[in-house]
C-alpha cells in the first residue's frame, strides 16, 4: 500500500480535509501556500483534476504530497496511478469502481463520488472503493446541508469504510459533518488566485473539524 494510505485506517480515523485542486500552474506564493496547507495534520491530501498534466508535473505533485505524508489522488485518470504517479484515483462515476479496482489491484486507492445516492455508495463500497463521497462543492447550504449530514450519519453508523463529504467552505457544516462521522471533508480552495484566503479558509475549517473531534456523532 502507499505510504500515505495510513489516513484510511478506520481504527485511527479522525475527520480530515481533502483539497480539490486543478493542475493549473502555481506562482511561488501559491505553491508555498499549497505546501503549507499540506503540512497541516488536518489535511489528508489532494484530489487533483489534471486531465492533461504531463508525467513530470504529476511526479512533482506526488513528491510534494509525500513530503507532507499526504496522498495524491487523480480525478478520473487510471493510467498514471497504475504507473505509480499518484496514490490513487477519485472517480466522478461510481459505476467505474469495479473496473478501476481490477486495473489498479489492491495497491492503489479508489474513491468514488456518489452524489446523494445511498444505493450508489453501497455498490461502490461492494465493488472495492476505499471511500465514498457524498455531496458536491456547490452543495446548497440552505437545502442540502441537512441531507448531507443525514447521509454521513447513516453511512458511519452502518459501515466501516470511510465516507467523504464535498461542501462549500462552511465551518459550521464541516463541524456537523465531522460529528456525523464523515472521514473527510472535501473543499476546493483557490490557491492560484487567492493563496492567503485559501490558507485562511483551510485553517478555519481545520479548527472546526478538530473542535468536533470527540463530541460524538450527532445531527446538530
Amino acid at each position: 500500500m502507499s505510504e500515505a494510505e495510513h489516513w484510511l485506517e478506520p481504527e485511527e480515523q479522525q475527520c480530515r480535509l481533502l483539497l480539490a485542486v486543478s493542475a493549473a500552474p502555481l506562482g511561488p506564493e501559491a505553491q508555498t501556500a499549497l505546501e503549507n496547507a499540506l503540512a497541516r495534520t488536518e489535511v489528508a491530501g489532494l484530489l487533483l483534476d489534471a486531465p492533461d498534466a504531463p508525467d513530470e508535473e504529476l511526479a512533482r505533485r506526488l513528491r510534494c504530497c509525500h513530503e507532507a505524508a499526504a496522498a495524491l489522488l487523480l480525478v478520473d485518470r487510471l493510467e498514471p496511478v497504475a504507473s505509480g504517479l499518484a496514490d490513487g484515483v477519485h472517480l466522478r462515476d461510481w459505476q467505474e469502481v469495479a473496473g478501476a479496482r481490477r486495473r489498479l489491484g489492491e495497491e492503489r486507492l479508489v474513491g468514488a463520488a456518489c452524489g446523494g445516492s445511498r444505493h450508489a455508495a453501497m455498490v461502490a463500497g461492494e465493488n472495492g472503493a476505499d471511500y465514498v463521497m457524498f455531496g458536491a462543492p456547490e452543495t446548497d447550504l440552505e437545502a442540502g446541508a441537512d441531507r448531507l449530514v443525514e447521509l454521513c450519519t447513516w453511512w458511519s453508523e452502518l459501515f466501516v469504510l470511510p465516507c467523504a463529504a464535498a461542501i462549500p467552505p462552511d465551518p459550521g457544516l464541516a463541524r456537523r459533518l465531522a460529528r456525523a462521522g464523515a472521514g473527510f471533508v472535501v473543499i476546493a480552495p483557490d490557491f492560484r488566485e487567492s493563496p492567503a484566503e485559501a490558507l485562511e479558509t483551510i485553517a478555519t475549517l481545520a479548527a472546526a473539524i478538530t473542535a468536533a473531534d470527540g463530541e460524538g456523532n450527532g445531527m446538530s
